[in-house]
């Protein structure tokens, strides 16, 4: 199996996270084939993972042209959306899906895959949809779909059926 994880919602993917993610990924879960999807020649201990012209190029997403599995990390998904949305990257990824592949996430991984995206904001995850529409619209994979994350642990019970009011009435955007 081909896996590519994308660590781009975190704001930078240190050496020894890489370290971490191919032992687990590699040798616990038995990915024989392991790449990482950043931008490449940045060694230093903290990368840039967020470059949007160089996201929109076929070198970048070759290793997605193979995969079977895509992972994203949590973090903040506008990161995701920013470096990603409507580039080559973008189109490779809906790819995946089309070839029977798998797209998981986690955190900001997860709810950036959905249509309506909450908690976007560059400024902060406090305010449930973003001001600028770029940011309150994930990459559509799951259409009419929208995922809230740390439901419990933040107390947002009642926050995704303001998204669903929303939704159903498009004067309240």
């Amino acid at each position: 199996p081909n896996l590519v994880l994308i660590p781009s919602a975190g704001s930078e993917l240190k050496n020894s996270d890489r370290r971490e993610y191919e032992k687990l990924w590699k040798t616990k879960l038995g990915y024989t084939n392991f790449h990482i999807l950043h931008p490449e020649g940045r060694d230093s201990d903290s990368t840039d993972v967020n470059d949007a012209a160089e996201a929109n190029t076929l070198e970048f997403v070759q290793p997605l042209l193979e995969a079977d599995s895509v992972f994203m990390r949590g973090g903040r998904q506008f990161r995701l959306i920013d470096a990603y949305k409507y580039t080559q990257t973008h189109e490779a990824l809906w790819n995946v899906l089309e070839r029977g592949g798998v797209i998981s996430g986690t955190s900001a991984g997860a709810t950036s895959q959905g249509f309506r995206m909450p908690r976007g904001d560059p400024d902060g995850s406090s305010q449930l949809l973003a001001d600028r529409e770029w940011h309150r619209y994930g990459f559509g994979f799951l259409p009419n779909v929208a995922f809230d994350v740390h439901v419990d642990g933040r107390d947002r019970w009642k926050d995704l059926y303001k998204v669903l009011r929303k939704e159903s009435d498009p004067s309240m955007t």
